[in-house]
């Protein structure tokens, strides 16, 4: 292992400060220069390891967060993908078609930059309305002030020049160890590859890394840099959980408001859809195919309209339905099913009752006619040719839990490898990550530990690991891949509390309550200092309007490790239009809220509404009990944790009585809310639960509870 002298330890923390600005409004000075050329020196002279579009098991892939987050787990560097807009910015982005990963379609050359910056993430992960693609000066000069190496991806020759001035103009020529054959520029002096480790995963196995390792060459390719980071005694930090840069990106800032249906809009939509009797045409000709071409593009247009309106129609959905099974065929596989697979988001997005079952057709279809649509440059099997309608399937599919989706997963993943071959480009790694979005349970991972594709193992390990504070995958873990759990990187764990004015803060309480506390304010009391409490609650709220009105946005902007839910006591009637029916829409929301916590990798626990303190006949008569019932059952049914303070506050109450429980509230004619006596009272019959329901957490608390 290389040791750094002094001063180059010296640089790396003075350019890690400067990297909140990315260095861009201070000179280098020669001796930093010289530092972080020696540094790169050493990098590229020893064991360099290199992440493939950054470290996307902790941001967005080719975001400056995932660049950055590759050095803070022991990388060396990372490979950028550069494309450039229709004004020339240069940017990084993989794929050359937008919508897998934007809700936009075309390529990155269709667009001017400050339009493509519009286009909103379809899934920006842990940090929200900061995701963005990075321009390519960015790029380099976060890398610059890591002293990183760079492995240049470019996917358009006519781009050399101008990635060769950005080149000169930071000082980077060294930084640079690998770029296409055709870059000829003579100061790009490639380092030899030894091993590349993400496509099946072994990039977190033992054995492969130690075999890589022993190979010629310098350069190893991973996703997650810890394994091998850990096998070459590197220390590996936490990411970083703030943005590198506190913008918010262009997309969120310019975010468009949901379409009200519109009857007249609906029918002109529906046409569109209708109007597609050419769908099995393969049309021939430059002008043919680009008039294809746009036809296609307007049904796709319609279909996501629809979705934006919340069109939840029979008609709607009958109309969806066809044009995934009747997709359009065209020779262009930017096209081709292009409708199918926008009309398939639409039918997910708005909840349809067949949606898993339209999704299982995608997946198995083997379609003779699209033999007139397949390229016979390659020799694939002909249902490739539908690959646009396949290979999101399973991301979508991470929105709709329930047996149906798991029973897809599993049988999925029961193919043998030449099956999945013969009905379409195999996504074994894709079904899997699936699977534990949905049925994120021991059972599930163990099921992945014990496939035949080390891609699966490895995409189990890589759950476990994300959600190893959860008892269930740190217990996975030690019985099946103990190694794994070097892999940790120690850090607080984050709860958020959502909820009503029982739960929220009160720096401020009115005069008339000046002991006013809501049990959310005071939780953190009761835990270590390992353990981080953000009490999001708020006064007056329901299920519903938290939502309506943007309180639950930003929870999961925060991107906790948990999120507590409370809600009941402004869900019943009298409550205008904040009401909610507990049979119908009350339960809706708590299977949003439960849905999108881990669609963010948050682990969600349904917390019942505390009693009132209202007493008839010397009992507690509490008008809750709707609310509280269909808490429970849908936690039940979706196997999310649930916290029951409704019960245990009852029982409480009752033990102490009217008068007894007095000092509980924060006014004599108060019986809704807490006095900070009360609320203690509450936050402790919660921390009790926790040993019951989330035995991880109750290993956090303190061992004298106040």
């Amino acid at each position: 292992m290389a040791h750094y002298p002094i001063v180059i330890l010296l640089l790396i923390s003075v350019l890690t400060t400067a990297e909140v600005g990315l260095a861009q409004n201070r000179k280098e000075t020669a001796v930093e220069a010289a530092a972080r050329h020696r540094r790169v020196a050493e990098r590229r002279d020893d064991v360099h390891i290199i992440c493939h579009r950054g470290a996307v098991e902790f941001a967005h892939e080719n975001t400056l967060e995932a660049y950055r987050a590759a050095f803070e787990l022991g990388a060396d560097g990372n490979e950028i993908d550069i494309r450039a807009t229709k004004d020339g910015m240069l940017v990084c982005f993989h794929d050359d078609m937008l919508d897998h990963l934007l809700e936009a379609y075309g390529d990155v050359s269709d667009y001017a930059w400050d339009e493509l910056q519009k286009f909103p993430f379809r899934n920006p992960g842990r940090f929200d309305k900061h995701c963005r693609i990075p321009t390519l000066r960015e790029v380099f000069e976060l890398h610059r002030a890591h002293a990183g190496l760079m492995f240049l991806d470019v996917k358009r020759p006519h781009l050399f020049d101008s990635i060769a001035k950005l080149l000169d103009e930071l000082d980077l020529w060294d930084h640079v160890v690998q770029a296409p054959a055709d870059f000829t520029d003579p100061r790009i002096k490639n380092t030899r590859g030894k091993a590349s480790l993400y496509l099946d995963r072994t990039e977190i196995d033992v054995k492969a890394i130690a075999a890589a390792l022993k190979k010629p060459g310098g350069r190893i390719i991973v996703e997650d840099p810890r394994g091998v980071a850990f096998a070459l005694g590197r220390t590996i930090a936490p990411p970083s959980d703030k943005p590198v840069r506190n913008e918010v990106a262009l997309w969120a800032s310019n975010s468009v408001a949901p379409r009200a249906p519109d009857d007249k809009r609906i029918e002109e939509l529906l046409q569109v859809l209708h109007d597609a009797g050419d769908w099995n045409v393969v049309a021939t000709g430059t002008e043919a195919e680009a008039e294809s071409a746009q036809r296609i593009l307007q049904r796709v247009i319609a279909a996501d309209e629809l979705a934006q309106r919340s069109v939840r129609t029979t008609e709607v959905f009958a109309a969806l339905e066809q044009r995934v099974r009747d997709r359009s065929l065209h020779r262009s596989w930017r096209h081709c099913g292009l409708d199918g697979i926008a009309s398939l988001r639409a039918l997910i997005a708005l909840k349809a009752p067949r949606s898993v079952n339209v999704a299982r057709f995608c997946l198995w279809r083997d379609d003779p006619a699209v033999e007139t649509a397949s390229n016979p440059k390659f020799n694939n099997p002909r249902s490739w040719t539908d690959w646009r309608t396949k290979v999101t399937v399973f991301s979508l599919l991470e929105t709709v839990p329930g047996p149906e989706t798991e029973q897809l997963c599993h049988d999925y993943l029961a193919l043998s490898d030449e099956e999945a071959r013969n009905i379409g480009v195999p996504q074994f790694e894709a079904t899997a990550r699936t699977l534990l979005i949905v049925s994120p349970t021991a059972e599930s991972a163990r099921v992945l530990l014990n496939h035949h594709l080390s891609s699966v193992r490895g995409r189990a390990v890589l759950f476990c690991l994300a959600h190893v504070e959860e008892a269930w995958a740190r217990n996975v873990l030690q019985a099946e891949a103990p190694h794994s759990l070097e892999y940790v990187v120690a850090r607080r764990v984050r709860i958020a509390l959502v909820g009503d004015s029982t739960v929220a803060s009160y720096p401020n309480p009115p005069d008339d309550r000046p002991d006013l506390t809501g049990w959310g304010q005071v939780l953190g009391e009761f835990f270590t200092p390992q353990v981080e409490v953000f009490n999001h609650a708020r006064s007056g709220r329901s299920s519903k309007s938290f939502i309506r009105e943007g309180h639950w946005l930003k929870t999961l902007t925060l991107k906790p490790d948990y999120v507590f839910i409370q809600f009941g006591h402004n869900d019943g009637p009298g409550k205008g239009d904040r009401s909610t029916d507990p049979h119908g829409d009350f339960r809706d929301y708590l299977r949003q809220y439960l849905m999108d916590a881990r669609r963010n990798g948050i682990r969600p626990i349904l917390v019942t509404p505390m009693t009132r303190r209202r007493f008839q006949d010397g009992k507690i008569h509490s008008s809750l009990g709707p609310w509280v019932d269909a808490m429970r059952a849908v936690g039940l049914q979706q196997r999310v944790p649930v916290v029951d303070l409704h019960a245990a506050s009852v029982h409480l109450l009752n033990e102490l009585g009217d008068e007894g429980s007095a000092d509980l509230s924060p006014s004599s004619s108060d019986r809704t809310h807490f006095s900070r006596k009360g609320a203690m009272a509450m936050a402790r019959l919660v921390v009790q639960s926790l040993h019951d329901v989330e035995p991880r957490l109750a290993t956090l608390l303190r061992e004298s509870t106040p």
